[in-house]
């Protein structure tokens, strides 16, 4: 039984990406005809190349996964959706959860978050409770979203052991 090979290269140059996607899948040296995933990656440490898309494709004959690591200038890249159609909920879903626009792409909407959501949940420094908070009003009778309010009084812990002396 022949077990998976992975392979992954770093594209630095993004300019002909578009072109290179395209060689790449009519070419019968590679039969990468299947991209199965992107991935969105967040360096929060870079100021200035902060994000990286994981480019999946799956050769199916050789049982081989290729990955293709290009950067995402200013958190824009060209879209990949004329050439792989399954490239169009993969970049909407990375658009929804980290905010990287994709040049070209004819749809680009929120796929897995609420319509008004602000930011994006999947960077780094988006807050773990996020900007709004919802609640029912009893008086109202009917949900608020009001900005979160993270207020705790000050306590004195105690890190004794209470079975040490």
């Amino acid at each position: 039984m022949i077990s998976d090979i992975y392979l992954s290269f770093l594209l630095t140059d993004t300019n002909y990406f578009f072109d290179f996607f395209f060689i790449i899948k009519n070419s019968f040296l590679f039969n990468l005809h299947f991209l199965a995933d992107i991935c969105g990656v967040d360096f929060l440490q870079f100021k200035q190349n902060r994000f990286a898309l994981l480019y999946i494709f799956r050769n199916i004959f050789m049982q081989e996964n290729v990955i293709f690591i290009l950067p995402a200038h200013n958190g824009i890249i060209n879209s990949l959706s004329d050439i792989y159609p399954s490239s169009n909920w993969a970049e909407r879903e990375i658009w929804d959860m980290y905010g990287i626009f994709f040049n070209g792409h004819e749809d680009l909407r929120r796929i897995l978050s609420d319509y008004g959501f602000e930011g994006h949940p999947l960077r780094k420094d988006f807050p773990i409770n996020g900007f709004l908070e919802l609640r029912y009003d009893d008086v109202k009778k009917r949900i608020l979203s009001e900005p979160i309010q993270v207020t705790q009084e000050f306590r004195f812990f105690d890190f004794r052991m209470p079975w040490s002396d």
